[in-house]
């Protein structure tokens, strides 16, 4: 929809919503970056591998493919999350030559506070909005989550 004449957005609109959600992903990156850390040596950008892992075991691509990361930055944060005792790589039941990687004890408590941590995170946030704010919201951001995920895919085809 490059053409101009079949434009429903204005430019000048959706410019103003990327620098606006631009800024709050800013300021949510320093947020997690400032957050105390709950497990010492736990880095949080690797916490998308604990939460993927809730679904259960999964080798490093498949983990990699789901989080649209690549293979080897996946690998360091498994690794990294391995040494503190939050996942351990287990041979795979299907192919005993490969790996996956599954949570321990330790890394399902892990998950369950930070689930705990990020809903009072929102409600601290969210406190004075109306119930109906919050559901157009969400309607919204899942529509413009899907559209997203829409231009990645004929983007990388």
């Amino acid at each position: 929809m490059n053409d101009t004449t079949s434009r429903k957005v204005p430019v000048q609109l959706a410019g103003e919503l990327s620098d606006q959600l631009m800024g709050t992903f800013k300021v949510m990156a320093s947020l997690r970056d400032h957050a105390p850390r709950l497990v010492p040596g736990a880095d949080p950008v690797a916490y998308p591998v604990l939460f993927r892992l809730t679904g259960g075991p999964s080798r490093v691509s498949d983990l990699a493919d789901c989080l649209h990361a690549d293979v080897s930055t996946v690998s360091r944060h498994c690794t990294a999350l391995a040494k503190v005792g939050l996942v351990e790589k287990v041979p795979d039941p299907v192919d005993r030559r490969a790996q996956v990687v599954t949570l321990t004890p330790t890394g399902e408590d892990l998950v369950h506070q930070l689930h705990v941590q990020r809903k009072e995170w929102f409600d601290t946030i969210l406190h004075d909005w109306e119930s109906a704010d919050i559901e157009a919201f969400q309607g919204y951001l899942a529509r413009f989550a899907k559209d997203v995920e829409r231009y990645r895919d004929a983007a990388h085809g």
